[in-house]
């Protein structure tokens, strides 16, 4: 399973081509890796927070390490942006990738859900999200 999930790394990190600027560098691999992950749903749902461990895994963890490096970020900057990152984009990948390997019925329910829930707040006085006259 460890090998089939890297693959969805190896297609990203085929498919990367910088372009110089480290800021939209980042963007291209995010955007990549979306648009690889939603293909591989299940896949990436499974594999979660975990490294695989193999080169596709490497590859685009030294390409995301390289740009803030290349920005000019000191070595010990450059590892906390990497893992702010990295964190953010693979947590992002991993809930997109949960919910697309829902069933449409599961997915509905669980939209649902979330609109009781934010009902639930705003009639508790605790909003879950900020009013955009805020």
């Amino acid at each position: 399973m460890l090998a089939l999930a890297d693959q969805i790394f190896v297609e990203i990190t085929d498919r990367f081509a910088p372009c110089g600027d480290w800021a939209a560098d980042l963007c291209q691999l995010a955007l990549l890796g979306r648009e690889v992950s939603r293909r591989n749903a299940v896949t990436l749902a499974w594999l979660g927070y975990r490294n695989t461990g193999r080169s596709g895994d490497q590859a685009v963890a030294l390409a995301t390490l390289r740009l803030p490096l290349d920005a000019g970020l000191t070595q010990e900057q450059a590892l906390f942006h990497y893992g702010v990152y990295t964190d953010t984009v693979m947590g992002l990948l991993t809930a997109d990738a949960m919910r697309e390997s829902l069933d449409e019925d599961a997915l509905f329910a669980t939209q649902i859900d979330l609109h009781i829930q934010a009902i639930r707040a705003t009639a508790t006085g605790t909003p879950a999200i900020a009013s955009a006259d805020a």
